[in-house]
């Protein structure tokens, strides 16, 4: 009896679960689109862009899906369009059994912002470029100058990949400054000097050297002694007195 009873309560639990897979599977497919969530993840910290904003992009494309068919709905087609806004770096479109459409978004974060020969932006971790937004700054490096986008997103993009993965120095530096021959003089937060870079290589190096400096040097002397601290030359720190 009881081998019965267990037979029967296995069919039984197959039953419903193909039923529930139909159900669920088929269900949305044969309704409306019911509503619409957007949520923006990274939206507590990083603000380039709004639910609001997404909305209207997706009005303004023809892709709003409220009160269409489940199945009329590209998903993907929805987040690759939504991957050509620059400051979206992910896009997740997915449909709820009631029939809520759900767009995930996360933004591009920025590691460093340029002000270069014709226009200004900032650039990501990808070396992306992400327009700047008059609703949200973002507190960052700043590099100026003889700036063009390849030389952005290539030699000052690994620059400012290590401040960003070095807080003391992301922190310390404020400005880049390139000049014409694509040497740059670095303008830090704290002390009254500037500090002649060389072109970026050595990077690392050029940065233990001044940290030791730094630690060593203007530590027992005052950080307001020296006008210019020098690291073009390789193991040498050229130190020019203020006047």
């Amino acid at each position: 009896m009881k081998k019965v009873v267990t037979v029967i309560a296995a069919f039984l639990l197959l039953g419903y679960v193909v039923f529930a897979i139909s159900r669920f599977s088929s269900k949305p497919a044969e309704e409306i689109c019911r509503g619409v969530e957007v949520q923006v993840l990274d939206s507590a910290s990083i603000k380039f862009i709004t639910s609001g904003d997404i909305r209207s992009f997706l009005s303004e494309n023809g892709l709003y899906p409220l009160g269409k068919k489940v199945n009329d709905i590209n998903t993907e087609q929805i987040e690759q369009k939504l991957k050509t806004i620059p400051i979206i770096e992910k896009a997740k479109c997915y449909f709820t059994p009631t029939g809520t459409l759900y767009v995930d978004i996360v933004q591009r974060k920025p590691i460093m912002r340029i002000l270069g020969n014709s226009e200004s932006y900032y650039i990501d971790e990808e070396a992306k470029i992400i327009p700047l937004s008059s609703n949200f700054n973002v507190f960052l490096p700043i590099a100026t100058g003889n700036i063009d986008t390849v030389y952005a997103q290539t030699d000052l993009h690994q620059f400012a990949l290590y401040l960003h993965k070095n807080p003391f120095w992301n922190a310390q530096i404020e400005q880049i400054d390139v000049l014409t021959n694509r040497d740059v003089i670095l303008i830090p937060r704290v002390g009254e000097h500037q500090i002649l870079f060389g072109k970026l290589e050595n990077i690392e190096d050029k940065l233990d050297q001044l940290l030791v400096f730094y630690k060593k040097g203007l530590s027992e002397t005052g950080w307001n002694k020296y006008d210019q601290i020098n690291l073009k030359y390789k193991g040498q720190i050229v130190c020019t007195k203020r006047e």
